[in-house]
């Protein structure tokens, strides 16, 4: 019994092992999972994550060195995107606001106003990036696109009722 038990063991270490390395292929391949967390070594999106560049003693460069992210050069925005860009960060300045002012509400009530302040600016930021993105389309040439992006917008600042109302005609039997 002494020898299965550490056989046992061994085994146990082995699957794990093998488990462990099965999720992190999956998580570094394309199409990954969009779910981070369930990763084994997930890593919180606030930390930065390191990159350790390969030495190569022929081009002077030492041994693996650690680099966030936010050091590494960045393409340029285009021009689409650098105008998101404005709207979603005004968005998160008008959000820290807001969150601010609720979190010192006096009562649930001031808190709730606040809250359904925060969904309206939710919802115009919608709007907002809707509006770039048709701007974008049209500059591009591409009216099909804009129109459609168009009628999103109109969807979402004029919803149609829940119930159209239809004329009838009147009961020739209007006696019954």
């Amino acid at each position: 019994m002494s020898t299965v038990r550490p056989a046992v063991h061994a085994l146990v270490v082995l699957l794990l092992l093998a488990a462990c390395a099965r999720s992190a292929a999956a998580a570094d391949a394309p199409g990954a999972s969009a779910s981070p967390s369930m990763a084994v070594g997930a890593v919180k999106a606030a930390e930065p994550v390191p990159v350790l560049l390969p030495a190569n003693p022929q081009l002077g460069v030492p041994a693996p060195a650690a680099v966030t992210p936010s050091a590494m050069p960045r393409r340029p925005l285009t021009p689409l995107m650098a105008d998101i860009r404005v709207v979603m960060d005004r968005e998160s300045e008008q959000l820290a606001g807001l969150e601010a002012e609720r979190a010192k509400a006096p009562d649930a009530q001031a808190a709730l106003e606040v809250q359904r302040r925060i969904e309206k600016l939710k919802q115009q930021t919608e709007i907002d990036l809707l509006r770039v993105q048709a701007v974008h389309a049209r500059r591009a040439g591409k009216t099909a696109l804009a129109q459609r992006i168009d009628a999103a917008i109109v969807e979402l600042t004029q919803p149609r009722p829940r119930f159209e109302p239809v004329d009838r005609p009147a009961p020739a039997d209007a006696a019954r």
